[in-house]
């Protein structure tokens, strides 16, 4: 699953943010475009993180949870 992750390219709230951080402070980002990158990604990174754990903790119990 990280291997898909890495290979799609989908970026990381907590390395985004640090990276972010840097470019703002440097005057490279304005603080739009700061928000358009956060935002999106700590969305996907909330959902796919929470779909993710759901899956796993399913297939850790399935045995005993379905008859």
């Amino acid at each position: 699953m990280t291997y898909l992750v890495g290979a799609g390219g989908f970026p990381h709230i907590i390395a985004g943010t640090v990276e972010t951080t840097v470019l703002l402070v440097s005057g490279d980002f304005g603080v739009a475009d700061a928000l358009g990158f956060i935002l999106p990604v700590l969305i996907g990174n909330t959902l796919g993180g929470a779909a993710l754990f759901a899956g796993l903790a399913y297939g850790q119990v399935r045995e005993e949870v379905e008859p």
